[in-house]
């Protein structure tokens, strides 16, 4: 592996976490997908044209806007994802766009774009609420489509309590 032409001020455990947390966010954006086709009625070939191009916000949006077409209890569900993704985009959009700046005491991540600085332990710290984001889509795509669950062998744990939002997570009202 060549050497990095900057210096990141995190260790080798920090760039696996966060390579590890942009595994989660990826599996995340695909399952939304995925849940949106199914809401949307589309075959695979449609999705690759009309959904899968789409950002992860827009998947969520989508997915929202004809939750109406499926159960109360689905449509809870959705509602959950979505508070819960406003705050992983956060975490997620400036730790994959941003510059790491390590001039203050802690290395920080600076994303210009939205003005945005968030600590290398503000976006660690999301992997609780990025897990449990990836467990409510598994949730919401096996209740559109039980069949994938492979005739009942395949199990889901059960959903746990909703993580703390951290407030550097949470989006300001405007």
């Amino acid at each position: 592996m060549s050497e990095p032409h900057f210096h990141y001020g995190l260790t080798p455990e920090e760039l696996a976490k966060l390579g590890e947390l942009a595994l989660t966010w990826s599996h995340t954006e695909h399952l939304i997908g995925t849940c949106t086709k199914s809401v949307l009625g589309l075959t695979e070939e449609q999705a690759d044209i009309l959904i899968y191009p789409l950002s992860a916000d827009r998947r969520m949006q989508l997915l929202k806007q004809h939750s109406g077409r499926v159960s109360p209890e689905l449509q809870a569900l959705i509602k959950e994802l979505q508070t819960v993704m406003k705050a992983i985009s956060i975490a997620r959009n400036t730790a994959v766009h941003a510059i790491i700046i390590d001039n203050w005491e802690v290395p920080k991540f600076r994303l210009h774009s939205k003005d945005r600085v968030l600590t290398k332990e503000d976006i660690l710290q999301s992997d609780a609420l990025s897990n449990y984001a990836t467990l409510l889509a598994l949730h919401i795509r096996f209740k559109l489509d039980p069949a994938k669950l492979d005739g009942g062998t395949l199990k889901l744990p059960p959903l746990p309590t909703r993580p703390e939002i951290p407030k550097t997570l949470q989006q300001k009202k405007t």
